[in-house]
C-alpha cells in the first residue's frame, strides 16, 4: 500500500508566504525551509507545519533554463 499524502490546505499555504519574508538566509543568500510537525531547533523562522501529514511539496518554474528543463 501507498503511504497517503497530504493535501496542502490555506493554512499552511499562508503559512509560506509569512516565512519567506522572514526567514534565516543560508551563507550562499538562499533560503532552506523545514516542512515537519516541529519545528528544528534555532530554526524557527525557516517551518512550516504540517500537523503530522506527509508532505510531497511541488516546484513550478516559469521560463526554465535548459538545465532546469533537462535536469542536469
Amino acid at each position: 500500500m501507498a503511504p497517503s499524502s497530504a493535501v496542502v490546505d490555506s493554512a499552511i499555504l499562508l503559512r509560506f508566504h509569512t516565512v519567506l519574508p522572514r526567514a534565516k538566509k543560508d551563507p550562499d543568500s538562499g533560503v532552506t525551509l523545514y516542512f515537519g510537525p516541529k519545528p528544528p531547533e534555532g530554526l524557527e523562522s525557516n517551518w512550516i507545519p504540517t500537523a503530522g501529514k506527509r508532505v510531497a511539496p511541488a516546484v513550478r518554474f516559469y521560463s526554465a533554463k535548459p538545465e532546469i528543463v533537462d535536469r542536469s
